[in-house]
């Protein structure tokens, strides 16, 4: 008797992470399409919607695999076609005997474990950096941050679970009282949106992405959530002027961020002209990541459930 997907938790992961794996090329492709859209939103919504953006593929894997579970629901979505003299709506059939099936579960095992082995060298990596950067810092004049040894002008937000605030002596030393606090309001902005989380979850849910278009993404996603630092800082001190003054003087002390720092500073011109955004535009960014979500959902579930079948006869 052929083995069906749901007998089995192992031939269900497969599928599922098959449906990913095409649902991410097809998000990545149409990327640069949506980030000429994203860059008409609200500053201040960029870094949220691109995670969403980023989990896109992910999440209309899960309802794929929902709908293949329940043919009844995805019948409309599904050619039809015969098994024998059975036309029902059914499940794919996969059988792990066959070679195929068997190819399939050889795959999988070793991208769970290539997965494991590089999440783990990750946590293993930050750990003893963190630990090293905690015996080479002291608390700084406030609680909220701590300060390194170091004439360059640097700040940084570190932490996925209780972020930390560092800064370096040189940052200190060179900016005003009040240009400080611009400083650590932005990145202890970081530490409350949890962003190093944020970008951790973004990282792993586009891993299956293709590399180029993936390393683009990240980037993007790691401006925006500068971008959106930089604007809840302007709206706190109530001073956007101040807070382009800090950007210009990191930029100047760290040349080769000045791209990201331009990007930074269009922002907060444009969190100047219009407090509230763009409607329109957050409204068709919304529009083109739900279409995108269905659109991925309709071609797939049909997709996966005639691939699987064809790929292992």
């Amino acid at each position: 008797m052929i083995e069906t997907l749901p007998v089995n938790l192992v031939t269900t992961a497969i599928l599922w992470l098959l449906v990913a794996a095409v649902a991410s090329v097809f998000t990545a492709l149409m990327y640069p399409l949506y980030k000429k859209l994203l860059d008409r939103t609200a500053p201040q919504d960029e870094a949220f919607a691109l995670m969403i953006y980023g989990l896109l593929p992910l999440a209309a894997a899960f309802l794929v695999m929902f709908l293949l579970n329940y043919p009844h629901l995805a019948s409309a979505l599904i050619p039809s076609h015969c098994h024998g003299q059975s036309c029902a709506p059914h499940r794919p059939e996969l059988s792990l005997s066959h070679h195929g099936g068997t190819a399939l579960i050889a795959i999988f095992a070793a991208v769970v474990f290539s997965v494991i082995v590089v999440i783990q060298r990750k946590i293993a990596v930050t750990r003893s950096r963190l630990k090293a950067l905690h015996k080479l810092s002291r608390e700084g004049g406030d609680i909220s941050y701590r300060t390194i040894d170091s004439p360059k002008l640097l700040a940084w937000c570190t932490g996925l679970i209780k972020p930390r605030v560092y800064v370096s002596t040189g940052l200190v030393a060179a900016l005003s009282s009040r240009q400080l606090e611009a400083v650590l309001v932005h990145e202890s902005s970081h530490g409350l949106r949890r962003d190093n989380l944020r970008k951790a979850i973004t990282g792993f849910a586009t891993l299956l992405w293709p590399s180029l278009v993936r390393k683009r993404f990240l980037t993007d996603f790691a401006v925006a959530t500068e971008k959106a630092c930089d604007c809840l800082t302007a709206v706190k001190l109530k001073d956007s002027a101040l807070v382009l003054e800090v950007i210009h003087l990191m930029a100047g002390a760290n040349p080769g961020n000045k791209d990201p720092s331009q990007q930074r500073q269009d922002s907060l011109t444009r969190l100047q002209q219009e407090q509230k955004g763009n409607l329109k535009a957050t409204l068709c960014n919304w529009l083109f990541i739900t279409g995108l979500w269905v659109a991925s959902i309709v071609i797939l579930t049909g997709a996966a459930h005639l691939g699987v079948e064809w790929a292992i006869r």
